[in-house]
């Protein structure tokens, strides 16, 4: 009897997380696949809903995803620094390949030219209302990273 209480508790908990979940993963799934069918260039990432692509000397992955929090993540790595306003034109180019369900790129556009961030080292926490959080990086060898989310 024990048994059969313990195994109702855990499929509570489990129906419980399930109607938790506000975004659909699948439609994650389908747009990563959908994605690999139009680029020859592009290749799943095992094991995680991401996509790498090789774009001559350039290197981007981007990962798409989540359960509570809607998010992505993108990383272009090529062989040299970005200085700002290069980096600044690579997140743009990122966004509107890979984010523009989340991110108004005008709105972003519009927050790097007036300059509402803040910086941290080589960390860029960026004020865009369409998103909960919206934060870019940039490192001394060629990486920079943008990462966003929605509650």
């Amino acid at each position: 009897m024990r048994y059969i209480t313990l195994l109702i508790v855990l499929f509570s908990f489990y129906a419980i997380a399930e109607e938790e979940c506000v975004f659909d993963e699948k439609s994650q799934e389908e747009f990563i696949g959908q994605y690999l069918n139009t680029s020859s260039n592009a290749e799943k990432i095992k094991g995680e809903k991401g996509v790498r692509i090789l774009r001559g000397a350039e290197t981007i992955e981007f990962h798409r995803g989540g359960c509570v929090h809607f998010g992505i993540s993108i990383k272009s790595k090529i062989p040299r620094r970005y200085n700002e306003e290069e980096f600044f034109g690579k997140v743009i180019t990122l966004v509107t390949e890979f984010g523009t369900e989340l991110v108004n790129i005008q709105e972003l556009k519009a927050a790097l030219a007036s300059r509402k961030w803040e910086k941290y080292e080589d960390m860029y926490f960026v004020q865009v209302e369409s998103v909960s959080s919206f934060e870019m990086s940039k490192d001394s060898k060629g990486e920079a990273n943008v990462n966003f989310y929605n509650n």
